[in-house]
């Protein structure tokens, strides 16, 4: 099962409108504002839709049965030591899946959700350690971790820097094309390498450049309430950030949106350079001319330049991640 879910948010589970669910959209996923997860399934057994809870592994799916138990404890202790009702009755919507009319139930509060219908996911940290470990190219690139970054003055001259490294990223490539090397590789056949090359760049430095530099306006001029941005956290990083005073939230959620985001930008630039190298190494040298060959030197050293300053970047922006909890080393 893969781990990468896209949740909608909603309010709460009263915001999932059970007439409105049909073939095309009974495997959604929701989550609420306090961060609970739902699905909705059809239960072959009562020919009904229903709305279940979903857990992040099995100690969240085993904490979450503990709460319904003791609820309906409370619930059966109430009727049996007093003669006033105890509403849990529940609503009923209509919906239809094909051509197929059901009545499905649902109850009016996610604490009466059956025992049975809890779904768990895979757990994405250990119990051991609740913040992540950089990821592992940061090591194999050998990355010298900043501890002492700026960070604010970082955050304030992305939208110089990164423009600047995109054009770097883009200038090697076109002077490979323009030297002719692409052409000569030796295993190329009908393949067009620059058309790869500038195809990845479009799809992984260019447009996440741009949603780099929209994040950093938005968090920088009119953030959002801190709720909204909460949606795209994991249950640890987000109940750590519910904790912290109002001041810091932002610091946190900048590093967590902006700093994971540009930390992508520069994992691709890295791997976008590792693609240049791979067809200069692969280029047939025996009839190029020295022009073309000084290309090549000129190209390889451009290379190596760009490695530099995206290492710098990343050791100053893993030291950032690394100040806010977001990862650690």
């Amino acid at each position: 099962m893969s781990l990468k879910r896209t949740y909608i948010p909603i309010n709460s589970i009263n915001d999932i409108d059970l007439s409105k669910i049909n073939i095309g959209n009974i495997n959604n996923r929701y989550i609420d504002m306090h961060g609970n997860r739902y699905a909705t399934r059809f239960n072959i057994r009562t020919k009904r839709v229903q709305i279940v809870r979903i857990a992040l592994g099995e100690d969240e799916a085993r904490e979450f049965k503990g709460v319904v138990v003791s609820e309906l404890s409370h619930v059966n202790r109430r009727k049996k030591t007093s003669n006033e009702p105890v509403e849990t009755e529940p609503v009923e919507k209509k919906s239809s899946i094909g051509n197929e009319n059901i009545s499905p139930s649902l109850p009016s509060s996610p604490s009466f959700i059956s025992l049975n219908d809890i779904e768990t996911e895979p757990a994405t940290n250990s119990k051991k350690s609740k913040i992540k470990p950089l990821p592992s190219w940061i090591q194999h690139y050998n990355i010298v971790i900043n501890y002492d970054v700026n960070v604010a003055d970082f955050i304030k001259n992305m939208p110089q820097r990164i423009p600047a490294q995109s054009e770097r990223l883009f200038g090697i490539i076109s002077n490979i094309k323009n030297g002719g090397l692409l052409n000569r590789t030796a295993t190329t056949g009908s393949h067009d390498p620059y058309l790869e090359l500038t195809l990845y760049f479009d799809e992984n430095i260019s447009k996440l450049a741009e949603k780099i530099n929209k994040l950093n306006e938005e968090l920088s001029r009119f953030p959002k309430d801190p709720e909204h941005y909460a949606v795209f956290m994991e249950k640890n990083y987000r109940k750590y950030m519910e904790k912290l005073p109002a001041e810091q939230k932002i610091n946190f959620i900048k590093a967590f949106i902006l700093g994971k985001e540009y930390l992508n930008y520069l994992e691709h630039g890295f791997l976008l350079l590792e693609k240049c190298s791979r067809h200069l190494e692969n280029v047939n040298d025996s009839n190029l001319s020295a022009t073309q060959r000084q290309s090549i030197s000129d190209a390889t050293n451009s290379i190596e330049f760009v490695k530099e300053t995206l290492s710098l970047e990343s050791g100053m922006n893993a030291g950032w991640l690394i100040k806010e909890q977001i990862y650690q080393n």
